[in-house]
């Protein structure tokens, strides 16, 4: 099955929704669905990938799928960001070594969102939960088609870099 939307605003998204991973519940088998978002900035695009099992088998879902440190569903199996064309993966908060300090070690952060403006790029962050620590936001400078330059900022960046 595909699902395409269009979202106009400072970047074009689509998404594409697909089946991915599986488990055997009880004879019936719960497939994932990906779906992908790319937004896109110019000179380069950013594909951000979700892939999730039904929200109604959380309690179901096997060991091997859970995201070890993350704090929300565990329904979702993966989210990543990409930078094309080249592939470059936007790390996470606590990859990028000078700003691994800055963020709660036990936390997996997943990327959930990206807003960009030329060579500009702010990816945001969930780990789960409603808390101070639960969402994070980098600025990376996309140079060649991979993040560069990582920096920790904050919500209203976003919504300035949005507008």
């Amino acid at each position: 099955m595909k699902l395409i939307k269009f979202f106009l605003g400072a970047a074009f998204v689509v998404s594409v929704q697909v089946n991915a991973a599986s488990f055997n519940l009880d004879g019936k088998i719960i497939e994932s669905d990906t779906v992908e978002e790319i937004v896109d900035c110019g000179s380069y695009k950013v594909r951000l990938k979700s892939e999730q099992f039904p929200y109604k088998y959380e309690m179901e879902i096997p060991e091997e799928y859970k995201i070890e440190g993350f704090y929300g569903s565990s329904a979702i199996v993966e989210k990543s960001a990409l930078i094309f064309p080249g592939g470059a993966r936007v790390l996470s908060p606590s990859e990028i070594k000078s700003l691994k300090s800055l963020y709660p070690l036990d936390r997996t952060y997943l990327p959930t969102s990206a807003v960009c403006k030329g060579s500009t790029l702010i990816v945001s962050y969930w780990s789960g939960g409603n808390c101070k620590e639960c969402e994070a936001f980098l600025q990376f400078e996309v140079v060649d088609g991979k993040p560069t330059n990582a920096k920790k900022v904050h919500y209203g960046q976003v919504q300035v870099l949005k507008n």
